[in-house]
């Protein structure tokens, strides 16, 4: 009596290497490779993203940088009390955060669909 599909005879006890059963850990290692290369190189632009708004609002609340050293989230704050008469302050600092964070998120999604 042989059990071909599970890959070991009863009457040698010895293993027999089924072709698909050979091909599993090579094609299993080949999907847990390309998910963990599409993963390393998304994570770090949209990380980056993340980073950029983290800093802005932080700077924004008075939290982040000290005021020598320049942060958009800083001039938006200072920005904030000549919004009536300068909104050109706090507006194109502001433009500035959202079209980089854009520009990180689409980079990290288009490495992700060229890696896929």
């Amino acid at each position: 009596m042989s059990t071909g599909h599970l890959g070991v005879s009863l009457r040698t006890n010895e293993p027999v290497l089924d072709p698909l059963l050979a091909r599993v850990p090579a094609t299993l290692a080949l999907a847990v490779a390309a998910l963990a290369l599409a993963i390393t190189v998304a994570l770090p632009p949209l990380g980056m993203a993340g980073a950029i708004i983290g800093e802005a609002s932080l700077s924004f609340l008075g939290l982040g940088v000290q005021p020598p050293t320049p942060s958009w989230g800083s001039m938006r704050n200072g920005g904030r009390v000549h919004l009536l008469d300068a909104p050109h302050l706090t507006v194109f600092s502001g433009l500035a955060i959202a079209l980089v964070v854009l520009g990180f998120t689409s980079s990290g999604d288009g490495l992700r669909e060229l890696v896929d």
